[in-house]
């Protein structure tokens, strides 16, 4: 009634392939197909953000915090540059953002207006300047000072000098 065989050879000398392993090769390549629609689907909401930080003489800046922050959100990607200065932001969601470039010994750069748009890239360049020596800022909590959790009022104190 049904071949049990998965395969066998035909009379030309060629692979003939039973009516279960279409069956399965079907499915596998049914599968196969859902799997790349899911994948490009992923990728084609999204763009891509990357740049080069340089010094002033323009050399690459390795090892700098670059962060990704988005406009409307205040939403923050980090990432470190590497041993060429480089980094990538993948994956980013449309919209307008802001590239803060930091490393010790340097200036704050930033970038800004950048716009992502889905399956587009953006090169988002940086060159640090040196900067001066850093300040230390210690803040400190007063002893007695905590955080009202149990009622849900809004209060206002302003104070007025002359």
């Amino acid at each position: 009634m049904f071949q049990r065989e998965v395969s066998s050879m035909n009379k030309r000398g060629g692979v003939s392939i039973s009516w279960h392993g279409r069956c399965v090769l079907f499915v596998c390549l049914c599968m196969l197909s859902a799997f790349s629609v899911a994948i490009s689907a992923q990728t084609a909401s999204s763009g891509l953000v990357t740049g080069q930080v340089t010094d002033p003489s323009g050399a690459a800046v390795p090892g700098a915090t670059v962060t990704l922050v988005a406009a409307k959100t205040s939403v923050l990607l980090t990432a470190t540059t590497d041993s060429d200065g480089r980094y990538v932001f993948s994956s980013v969601e449309p919209g307008d953002y802001t590239v803060r470039v930091s490393r010790a010994g340097f200036q704050t750069a930033v970038v800004g207006g950048l716009h992502v748009e889905v399956l587009k890239s953006i090169t988002a360049n940086a060159k640090l300047t040196i900067g001066q020596p850093s300040e230390t800022i210690e803040v400190t909590a007063a002893a007695g000072a905590q955080l009202q959790t149990t009622t849900a009022t809004v209060g206002t104190v302003v104070n007025t000098t002359a």
